[in-house]
């Protein structure tokens, strides 16, 4: 859902400079706040399942959409002026050059949302026991002081967690090869 919603609005908000400006003070303010931070706020207001899927939204949905903005601001405006000489509408230009420019970027996002999808993963877990997962199979475990579980379901995450980014970053350079692109 992140990846959905981030890449589009991402999209528009590189694009056209209005929009820009008019959601850029919520982003800024949003932005910084740590998702470990929602994860209480938000398992208590939702519920455990609804909650926890809010958690991973959020923590993954920023990185996606400033990695987009960016990668939208960066193209050359020399392929922009290129579209209009040639006599591209703005609609053109944008599903031409806008949209294939920024999809190195788009999955540069996605690989650093993947990361973060597993702190706020396993941290919307710490707080909500009804969901299960790593998180509470952590925290259970050390309430008991069974140390080498905790430890097992620490190493666990990250070994899943290099899984996940790993292949985020062989389809980062995959797309980026077939678009011409470095990687």
């Amino acid at each position: 859902m992140a990846l959905v919603t981030a890449f589009p609005l991402g999209l528009l908000l590189g694009f056209v400079r209005f929009f820009r400006d008019l959601a850029s003070p919520a982003i800024e303010v949003l932005r910084p706040i740590a998702p470990v931070a929602w994860a209480p706020v938000l398992v208590i207001l939702y519920g455990s399942v609804l909650g926890s899927m809010l958690v991973v939204f959020v923590g993954a949905f920023f990185p996606i959409l400033t990695n987009v903005i960016f990668g939208v601001r960066k193209i050359d405006p020399n392929w922009v002026d290129a579209t209009k000489v040639l006599g591209a509408s703005k609609l053109q230009t944008f599903v031409k050059v806008v949209i294939p420019s920024s999809i190195p970027y788009l999955m540069n996002g996605v690989k650093i949302s993947m990361g973060i999808g597993w702190m706020c993963i396993v941290s919307a877990e710490l707080y909500s026991s009804a969901v299960g997962g790593l998180g509470s199979f952590i925290t259970s475990h050390a309430s008991v002081g069974n140390w080498p579980n905790v430890y097992a379901g620490i190493v666990l995450v990250g070994i899943l967690g290099i899984i996940t980014v790993g292949v985020a970053g062989y389809l980062h350079k995959i797309i980026s090869k077939k678009m011409g692109m470095d990687a």
